[in-house]
């Protein structure tokens, strides 16, 4: 629907509350949206839908049970509200006063309904939701009837890591390969990185549904992962050119020359010389790379 003319907040309510539409709402934190939605549940038992015909599903679990609580106490002030106040809450939520006052002992007896009817209203996260719908059907769905959905998978996640490091740090059996692998990627980045790899949001764990069905497509195309990655990281195996520069006796020779001639020059010069000198001393101690060019790359 397209209407050049700007709605009012009270015509915006109307429109979102009433049952009868189909509506999507946009709006950013802390606008008010969970109190939309309880209202618009709410709109939805006062025109006779009950309470199992509604599905409300969110994403987090602490936002499925803060919809549920405030539509309960909603429902449960409404019975003891005298007349007006009753009345302007159903105007609040788009009713208009006709329509209102003919709704007003509907109202009252809502919280009574809901609570004694057997089939309650489905407000739900969507894995919970899912879960649901798998286990009502557990022969094709895989899952086992009576499953219980975990919802503390930090824990989980925190409990099978500090078993992974465990079995990681002794290097018995395949966990001798992974070592090799885990201190071959220490030589590269921070223990710190290689963590966020295995656990932030875009990192293996949460990705392994993805990673597993790479796998999968690799091995029918008699190729494997690393080749698949390597193909394409074109510079995966080349040499470093930095490496190779500073290999060459010239370029430490003309790197001396340039430091010699900066420390006769001015404060800024004389600073530049020094570092170059570091640079040098550095290349001489065999550093890593990764430090010999943060000191070079300060001068140039």
């Amino acid at each position: 629907m397209t209407n050049s003319k700007k709605l009012t907040p009270e015509e915006i309510t109307e429109i979102a509350c009433n049952p009868a539409m189909s509506v999507v709402v946009e709006a950013c934190a802390g606008s008010g949206k969970t109190w939309l939605l309880v209202s618009r549940i709410f709109r939805l038992l006062l025109s006779g839908v009950k309470p199992h015909e509604i599905l409300a599903i969110t994403f987090t679990r602490k936002a499925a049970q803060e919809m549920k609580a405030r539509l309960e106490v909603f429902l449960e002030n409404l019975q003891d509200l005298p007349g007006p106040a009753l009345l302007k809450e159903l105007k609040l939520r788009g009713l208009e006063e006709s329509q209102a006052k003919a709704s007003l002992n509907v109202a009252r007896g809502l919280f009574e309904r809901v609570l004694a009817d057997p089939k309650k209203i489905s407000i739900d996260t969507f894995h919970g939701w899912f879960s649901r719908i798998c286990q009502a059907a557990p022969i094709g769905s895989g899952v086992p009837q009576g499953a219980v959905l975990r919802e503390d998978s930090k824990r989980l996640l925190d409990e099978s890591l500090a078993q992974w490091w465990s079995k990681l740090g002794e290097g018995k059996g395949e966990f001798a390969q992974l070592r090799s692998y885990y201190e071959e990627l220490l030589n590269n980045v921070s223990s710190k990185s290689i963590e966020a790899m295995l656990t932030n949001g875009s990192g293996i764990i949460h990705q392994r549904a993805a990673w597993m069905k790479f796998k999968e497509a690799c091995y029918l195309s008699k190729t494997t992962p690393i080749e698949v990655i390597k193909s394409n990281l074109p510079l995966v195996g080349q040499a470093d050119p930095l490496d190779q520069g500073l290999s060459l006796s010239l370029s430490v020779q003309d790197l001396s020359m340039v430091s010699e001639l900066m420390l006769q020059g001015g404060t800024n010069d004389k600073k530049y010389g020094q570092a170059i000198l570091e640079g040098i001393e550095a290349i001489k101690r065999n550093e890593s790379l990764d430090q010999i060019a943060k000191i070079i790359h300060s001068v140039f």
